[in-house]
C-alpha cells in the first residue's frame, strides 16, 4: 500500500497542474519587451515615441467595448495601430489625430448607446477614453519634460486599468489586457526613471 505524498509535495504538484506553461506568458513577455525597446530608443527631446502608446491603448479599449466582442480585441488593436501610424507618417498633426480619435471613439459610442450597462465595465469606456485622451492632448502643449511625466503617469494609470479589466475578465481579451499592462507599466516606470536621472 503506497503512502500519500507529503502535503508540501502535493501543493507543488497542484501548482504545476494549475499553473501556466512558459508559452502562455507570451503577452507579458512581448509587452515587456516592447516597453523596454521603447525606453531604449526614446528620444529625450520629443514625446512622439511614447504618446502613441497611451492613445492607441485607450482608444482600442473604447472601440472593443463598442463592438461588444472581446474576440475582436487583437484585430481592432492591430488595425487601429496601423491607421494611427499611417496618419502620423502622412505628417498629420498629432493634435488632429488625437482629437479625431477622441470624437470618433467617444461620440459614436455614446450616440449608439452601446456603452450602457450591463456589464458596468462597458459604461466606463467613453469616460476613461476621454480622460486619457485629455491628458494626451494636454501633453502636446507642455514642456517636453513635463509632458513625459504626464504621459508616464497616464501609462501607469492605464496599466492599473488593464489589471482591473484582466481581473474582471471584461471588455477586452485577457491576453490583450496582460500585454497592455506589461507595456504600459514598464514604459511608464522607464520614462519616469529617464526623466529623473537625465
Amino acid at each position: 500500500m503506497s503512502r500519500p505524498a507529503p502535503a508540501d509535495e502535493r501543493h507543488v504538484s497542484g501548482l504545476r497542474r494549475s499553473g501556466r506553461s512558459p508559452l502562455q506568458w507570451w503577452p507579458v513577455a512581448t509587452g515587456l519587451a516592447l516597453g523596454l525597446f521603447s525606453i531604449a530608443t526614446d528620444d529625450p527631446n520629443t514625446i512622439d515615441g511614447i504618446l502613441p502608446v497611451l492613445v492607441i491603448a485607450t482608444t482600442c479599449y473604447a472601440l472593443i467595448a463598442f463592438t461588444g466582442r472581446t474576440t475582436w480585441s487583437w484585430p481592432i488593436t492591430g488595425l487601429f495601430a496601423v491607421v494611427y501610424l499611417a496618419a502620423d507618417a502622412a505628417s498629420l498633426p498629432a493634435a488632429v489625430i488625437l482629437v479625431g480619435v477622441t470624437v470618433v471613439a467617444v461620440g459614436v459610442g455614446i450616440a449608439s448607446g452601446r456603452w450602457r450597462p450591463p456589464p458596468p465595465e462597458m459604461g466606463w469606456q467613453p469616460w476613461g477614453a476621454t480622460v486619457f485622451h485629455a491628458a494626451a492632448i494636454g501633453a502636446l502643449f507642455l514642456d517636453v519634460t513635463v509632458a513625459k511625466v504626464v504621459i508616464a503617469v497616464g501609462l501607469l494609470l492605464h496599466g492599473a486599468w488593464d489589471i482591473a479589466h484582466w481581473r474582471r475578465q471584461a471588455v477586452v481579451s485577457r491576453s490583450l489586457a496582460e500585454w497592455c499592462a506589461a507595456l504600459d507599466i514598464s514604459l511608464g516606470i522607464g520614462v519616469l526613471a529617464l526623466v529623473a536621472f537625465t
